[in-house]
C-alpha cells in the first residue's frame, strides 16, 4: 500500500498548453543534484523558455503536491545500530536506528535514536539479507508465534552485534509523523527520483520539439509517493488501414523503492471511432531507453542525447511489424486469433495478470469477432479492466494483444 494515495489523471485543462522550465526546475530543487544539473543540461540557457508540452504543468503540480506532504530523508547507518523493537498488527517490522546524525531528523525528534515502520518490500529485503529468514518469520507471525519471533530475533541480533557494514535507509515522515523505511540501498545508489526522472524527460522533450520537430502531450499519468507512469502521446499519426490510424506514446516509469532502472518505453495504439486498441511491444523488458541508478548525471544526460534517434527507430520498427496485422482480416483467421489470445490468457502465469485473469477471458469471450475492427473493439474493452494499480498487469495484457497480432501475421 503506498504510503499516500494514489494520484491519476487522464483529462487535463485546455489552459494547460505546457510549463515554464522554471516551474519544471522546482522539481529538483531537493534532490540534491541541481548544481550539476545546471552544468550538464546547461539549464542557464533555457531558464526562461516555455515547455510546449499540454498537461505538463498539471503533472508537475501533482508532483510538488506529494512531494511537499512527506519528508524524504535518508540514513545512512551500520547494520549494528538497527535492531527489531517489535511488529505492528499487520506484520510489519518496527525498526530502531540508533546514532542518526541527520540534522532534519534531530531536530524533528529531539533524539538520536527513532523506530520506523517496513513498508512495500522492507521487511522481507532487511530480514532476508541479514538473516535469510523472512519466510520463516512470516510463518511465525502469521501464526501469532511471538515469543518464538522475539527469542529468534534478539539471538540473531546479538550475533549481528558487531556488524559494520553500511546501508542507506530510505525513510519518509508524513505531516502527522508517522515514520517509515520504504527501501534498504546500497551507498552506491543515486536517488534518482520521481522528480528527478519528470524533469529530465520534460528537458529532453523540450530538447526534441525545438531540433528535431518531434511534439508530445502528457495523456495520463498516475503516481504515488514512490512510483509514477507517465504516458507521453506523440502528436503525430500514422495511417493505418480503412480510416484507422496508429499513435505512439512514450511511457515513462520509475519505481524508487525498487533497486531498477528508470524506463522510457514505447507503446501503439490503433484507433478508429472511440476505440483505441493499445499494444505493448516489448512486453515491459526491452525499453527505448533507461537508466540505472548507480551511473553518473553526465552519463543520464548521454543516455537522453540519443532520445530523438531511438524513438524513430523505434516507431519505424513497429510500422513495419504492425503492416503484418492488414493481413489477418478475415473472419477465419480472426477468429483463430481471438482462440489465441484467449488461450494465452488461460496459459498466464504473470502474478501481475493472475488476480484479473478470469475477467480479461471472460470479456473475450463476450462475442465471436467477425473481423480486425470487432477484436480491436473488444481488445479495447478488456483494456477497461486494469485500473491504475495493475499497471503491470495491463502491460503485460498489451504485449499478449501484439504478440498474438503481430507474431500470428507474420
Amino acid at each position: 500500500m503506498p504510503i499516500i494515495e494514489r494520484i491519476s489523471c487522464r483529462d487535463f485543462p485546455l489552459e494547460d498548453e505546457g510549463v515554464k522550465v522554471k516551474d519544471v526546475l522546482k522539481l529538483i530543487e531537493k534532490t540534491g543534484f541541481e548544481e550539476e544539473l545546471f552544468k550538464v543540461f546547461d539549464l542557464e540557457s533555457i531558464k526562461n523558455e516555455f515547455i510546449e508540452v499540454p498537461g505538463a504543468s498539471t503533472l508537475v503540480h501533482a508532483i510538488l503536491n506529494i512531494e511537499n506532504r512527506l519528508k524524504k530523508i535518508d540514513i545512512t547507518a551500520q547494520l549494528k545500530d538497527v535492531k527489531t523493537v517489535g511488529f505492528t498488527d499487520e506484520n510489519q517490522a518496527l525498526l530502531e536506528i540508533a546514532n542518526i546524525e541527520n540534522e532534519e531528523l534531530l531536530k524533528l525528534f529531539r533524539k538520536d535514536l527513532i523506530d520506523f515502520e517496513t513498508t512495500y518490500s522492507v521487511k522481507a529485503d532487511y530480514f532476508n539479507q541479514l538473516y535469510d529468514m523472512n519466510k520463516y518469520l512470516s510463518f511465525l507471525l502469521n501464526k501469532e508465534y511471538r515469543d518464538i519471533v522475539n527469542n529468534n530475533i534478539d539471538m540473531l541480533e546479538e550475533k549481528n552485534k558487531e556488524n559494520e557494514d553500511e546501508k542507506v535507509f530510505k525513510t519518509v515522515i508524513d505531516n502527522k509523523k508517522n515514520r517509515y523505511v520504504r527501501a534498504i540501498v546500497s551507498k552506491r545508489y543515486k536517488d534518482y527520483n520521481i522528480p528527478f526522472s519528470v524533469f529530465v524527460t520534460l528537458i529532453q522533450l523540450h530538447s526534441l520539439n525545438k531540433n528535431k520537430n518531434l511534439s508530445f502531450s502528457v495523456s495520463k499519468f498516475s503516481l504515488t509517493d514512490s512510483e509514477i507512469r507517465v504516458e507521453f502521446k506523440n502528436e503525430k499519426e500514422y495511417d493505418f488501414f480503412d480510416k484507422s490510424k496508429v499513435s505512439f506514446s512514450l511511457v515513462l516509469t520509475n519505481d524508487e523503492i525498487k533497486r531498477d532502472a528508470v524506463k522510457l518505453k514505447g507503446l501503439f495504439s490503433i484507433n478508429f471511432d472511440d476505440v483505441n486498441a493499445y499494444l505493448n511491444p516489448n512486453e515491459g523488458n526491452t525499453n527505448i531507453m533507461s537508466f540505472k541508478h548507480g551511473v553518473k548525471v553526465d552519463n543520464v544526460k548521454q543516455k537522453l542525447s540519443s532520445l530523438g534517434f531511438d524513438i524513430l527507430e523505434f516507431v519505424n520498427g513497429t510500422l513495419d511489424d504492425l503492416k503484418f496485422v492488414k493481413r489477418v482480416n478475415t473472419s477465419t483467421t480472426i477468429l483463430e486469433i481471438q482462440d489465441r489470445l484467449i488461450q494465452k490468457v488461460d496459459n498466464a502465469r504473470d502474478k501481475n495478470f493472475l488476480p484479473l485473469k478470469e475477467e480479461v477471458k471472460k470479456r473475450l469471450l463476450l462475442k465471436k469477432v467477425d473481423n480486425l475492427f470487432d477484436l480491436l473493439s473488444l481488445v479495447d474493452k478488456v483494456d477497461e479492466v486494469f485500473s491504475d494499480e495493475y499497471i503491470q498487469a495491463q502491460d503485460y495484457w498489451r504485449y499478449k494483444v501484439y504478440q498474438t497480432l503481430v507474431k500470428r501475421g507474420k
